[in-house]
């Protein structure tokens, strides 16, 4: 059902971006090209890139878990305090939002953001989210099983803010505050619940997570939305306490380091180590997840779970033609209890290949439509800027 989901949503915005993104590239092209007065034809390509500019797009899907859903998403990039918005000295910001709704009375909102604030050395990372949305559960550790796929009821509103500043070069250090919410959790089927008699009971692990911490990174990419050439490195480390009002307590350290080689002027070859190590008392719903839409693609988004995870993972960029491009990708991983729960065998593998359409050249951004298959899974993925 989830494939499907993926599909019917992938075909119908890849209609939608192909006509917007066809008349965006065609009367750029021709503006480049030609001062001659422009055509009826080219006025309308003209107002068709200013609705793709300010207007989101929308998604329209049907399965068995949510019937009939109804979406808008929607994704801008800019540069912050310059006129200049072709300025490298200043990285490109980005906002991203969607919003769904189902005839099953589901819904969920989130709005990302991450802006740097000019050449103040200011940076603030933020996440909110709002959903009643079912999801897959397939229990805890590195060997869950795909039989065991039931599909679990919550709500949630979670809020994380990462605040940095630039204390050297491309050094920047801050702080982390985490915020977290899950309540009425719930196996939507009533036998899901029996393939978990030995496991947590979800509902054990409703109620409010609140932490603080503090973050060190190093933002030294030649662009942060579409990078060909540079590093990134990221330490997270945030605890959860009662002194935060929290009622778990546990804290985590993520690591994120990510390069960039260059092949050719337009070839990139990037490889990103990702990593998440928790401790004490970690709620089901907030351990280290694998899968999803950037990390191990063709893996769904918490089929294995633990305290532990560790991935690698690479990819391939190269031209194709005009606004197109391509990649190729794959990755490695494994979750574990503890870091003696590693074991080779255990190493999972995901692989696939994509396709880019640039909707922003001034910053570099893409469309990304990826399709990821794992040892038992595939799926069909649409977003907005690279998975890493």
């Amino acid at each position: 059902m989830v494939n499907r989901f993926f599909i019917k949503a992938t075909k119908f915005l890849v209609v939608i971006l192909l006509i917007g993104l066809s008349a965006s590239a065609f009367s750029q092209q021709q503006a480049d090209s030609t001062t001659k007065k422009k055509t009826t034809f080219d006025k309308i390509n003209d107002k068709m890139v200013w609705i793709v500019k300010w207007f989101p797009l929308p998604i329209v899907s049907y399965n068995t878990e949510t019937n009939w859903l109804f979406g808008l998403t929607k994704f801008n990039s800019f540069k912050l305090g310059t006129n200049d918005q072709s300025n490298p000295d200043i990285p490109s910001s980005t906002l991203t939002g969607l919003a769904y709704y189902t005839l099953n009375n589901q819904y969920k909102f989130v709005v990302n953001s991450d802006l740097f604030f000019g050449e103040s050395g200011w940076r603030n990372y933020s996440q909110f989210i709002i959903l009643s949305f079912p999801s897959f559960y397939y229990g805890v550790g590195n060997d869950t099983k795909l039989s065991n796929q039931s599909l679990v009821s919550f709500k949630e509103i979670s809020f994380l803010d990462a605040l940095g500043y630039r204390v050297y070069n491309k050094l920047y250090t801050g702080i982390i505050y985490s915020y977290k919410n899950y309540t009425e959790v719930a196996y939507a089927h009533q036998d899901d619940s029996l393939a978990y008699q030995n496991d947590t009971a979800l509902s054990s692990n409703e109620g409010v997570q609140s932490g603080l911490g503090v973050m060190l990174y190093n933002e030294a990419r030649d662009n942060t939305i579409n990078a060909h050439t540079g590093s990134y490195f990221l330490a997270n480390f945030v605890m959860f306490t009662q002194a935060f009002k929290s009622k778990f307590k546990y804290s985590y350290l993520l690591i994120d380091y990510r390069k960039y080689f260059p092949l050719s002027e337009k070839m990139t070859l990037a490889a990103q180590f990702y990593s998440e190590i928790n401790f004490g008392d970690v709620p089901i719903q907030s351990l280290a997840l694998m899968g999803g839409s950037e990390k191990m693609r063709g893996i769904y988004l918490g089929r294995y779970r633990d305290k532990l995870m560790s991935i690698v993972q690479t990819e391939f960029r190269f031209p194709i033609y005009w606004i197109l491009s391509g990649v190729a990708f794959g990755g490695l991983g494994e979750v574990a209890p503890a870091f003696n729960g590693y074991t080779f065998k255990g190493i999972k593998w995901s692989v696939g290949a994509g396709l880019r359409l640039l909707v922003d050249p001034v910053h570099k951004a893409n469309i990304r439509l990826d399709y990821a298959l794992s040892k038992d899974q595939t799926f069909f993925l649409f977003g907005f800027g690279e998975a890493f």
